[in-house]
């Protein structure tokens, strides 16, 4: 089974620098919402184990909420440039692809970043590394699939297509002869099965949530009411957040969207300081 793994970095961008940052990072599409995978500066067509890839410029627009539930937390954050990736194989190895690779655009990208000096220049993976976030939580939408196998399997959902298309009256009987050899044509990587250390880790990971649950019950059951009595009297007394999504930026979004299978997403927030939330979650 396929290991996936998850890359984020991030780095605060150069105050001035957004702008030119924001030019910079269009020119890697081959139109509106649509990424060009051969783009002069980080040509994500030629990383074989990439799953998916971005930049993105993190802009947070619900800093004015902090002012109504966290004035403990700063006013304002710096813009953040993010690269995230999801690959098959350990994440520093595909860092040291895109070193191998893609030198001279990353230095170009992340240039618009405050600290990328002569000394980042000089040692691009080391800076990259330093800059390097751990994810709290990651989404995999197919666990073990490959990139290999998602390119096998379009290539014969292509060919069972044109097959098809190309017999257009067959009747049923007659169409599964020429699917099956169309199908044998474009023969399938055989998909490796899960290591006994791979079945012992998923297991392990998808019972450890209720083992906790099960060692703490004595201690969380009797504290239970007081926690569900605490929790709506903050839900019932916390200030209420619903502001008005900026048209400006709505239509922005829409002009990128929608143009390709799948649409960006991003989200970008505060999480409410405090024990309570913190113990919650």
């Amino acid at each position: 089974m396929a290991a996936q793994s998850h890359l984020f970095v991030a780095a605060p961008v150069r105050p001035g620098a957004a702008t030119a940052l924001a030019d910079l990072l269009e020119t890697m599409n081959a139109a509106p919402g649509t990424a060009d995978p051969a783009n002069g500066l980080v040509p994500f067509g030629r990383f074989p184990a990439i799953h998916f890839a971005r930049f993105v410029v993190l802009d947070d627009p619900s800093l004015p909420d902090r002012q109504l539930i966290a004035r403990q937390l700063p006013a304002s954050e710096p813009l953040r440039l993010a690269f995230i990736a999801n690959c098959d194989g350990p994440d520093d190895e595909l860092l040291r692809d895109l070193v191998r690779l893609a030198t001279p655009g990353l230095q170009r990208i992340f240039g618009h970043c405050c600290d990328f000096d002569v000394a980042a220049r000089a040692d691009l993976l080391a800076w990259l590394r330093a800059h390097r976030i751990v994810a709290a939580a990651a989404y995999t939408n197919w666990p073990g699939r490959s990139t290999t196998q998602a390119r096998e399997e379009a290539a014969l959902h292509q060919a069972l297509r044109q097959a098809r298309l190309a017999h257009p009256n067959a009747s049923p009987e007659h169409l599964r002869p020429v699917l099956l050899a169309a199908a044998c044509s474009l023969p399938l990587t055989p998909l490796p099965a899960p290591s006994l250390a791979q079945r012992v880790a998923h297991w392990a990971d998808f019972l450890r949530l209720p083992l906790y649950a099960a060692l703490l019950s004595p201690l969380l059951v009797p504290a239970l009411p007081f926690l569900v009595l605490l929790l709506r009297w903050r839900e019932t007394h916390d200030p209420v957040l619903a502001p008005v999504p900026s048209i400006a930026r709505n239509k922005l979004l829409k002009s990128i969207e929608d143009r390709d299978v799948a649409n960006q997403y991003s989200t970008i927030g505060s999480l409410k300081p405090g024990r309570f939330r913190r113990w919650l979650t």
